[in-house]
């Protein structure tokens, strides 16, 4: 379990993560719950490359956003379509640490997706 703040939410997440080796490369599995209307932090460690990073929400009334930062903290992709089937393409020009941030405009919610190396 892991506690972040941002603004005047507290949010306590469970994210379980699982690493397996398909054919189409490396992925990740991510799951947790999101609080409402709040922001849960997780922090990556990718080498340079392409991702592709996707979560579904599983209350049809919320809405999900994604935004994916470098070790630097620049922006490098983001979705924020009024939908709860977030899509984020971007890419590593080196490798290292950084963090994506799960935002849940709407309801308490449970979410699963995954964060995937495309060739």
């Amino acid at each position: 379990m892991k506690n972040i703040t941002r603004n005047i939410f507290v949010v306590s997440a469970v994210c379980a993560l699982a690493i397996s080796q398909a054919a189409v490369g490396w992925r990740q599995t991510v799951s947790g719950r999101i609080g409402a209307d709040s922001v849960v932090t997780r922090d990556y460690t990718l080498s340079a490359g392409d991702y592709v990073i996707y979560l579904e929400g599983t209350n049809a009334y919320s809405d999900l956003d994604i935004f994916v930062y470098d070790g630097y903290g620049n922006l490098c992709g983001k979705d924020e379509l009024i939908d709860n089937e977030p899509l984020v393409e971007f890419s590593l020009d080196r490798g290292g640490r950084g963090h994506v941030e799960i935002v849940n405009n709407g309801v308490s919610q449970r979410y699963t997706g995954y964060i995937r190396q495309v060739d």
